[in-house]
């Protein structure tokens, strides 16, 4: 699966964000993406900047009618 950068996906607790860009980190050239915040969400406020390691962004997780850890929003 690719990750679309530009794209708005469904975290499978509910939350929506938007893929910010896929970066790599400067230490471990680990590929990362940047992800926004498109709702307040646990305490954190709209517009939060996030930074995952892209290996998980399509975890299985299989909760909440959702396969993955995130998935492409309609």
């Amino acid at each position: 699966m690719n990750i679309e950068v530009g794209k708005i996906y469904k975290h499978y607790k509910g939350k929506l964000i938007k893929v910010i860009c896929i970066g790599l980190n400067s230490d471990t050239k680990e590929e990362m993406i940047a992800i926004e915040e498109l709702e307040e969400s646990q305490g954190y406020p709209k517009g939060q900047i996030w930074f995952r390691n892209t290996k998980d962004f399509f975890d299985e997780v299989n909760s909440n009618g959702q396969k993955y850890r995130f998935e492409i929003y309609n």
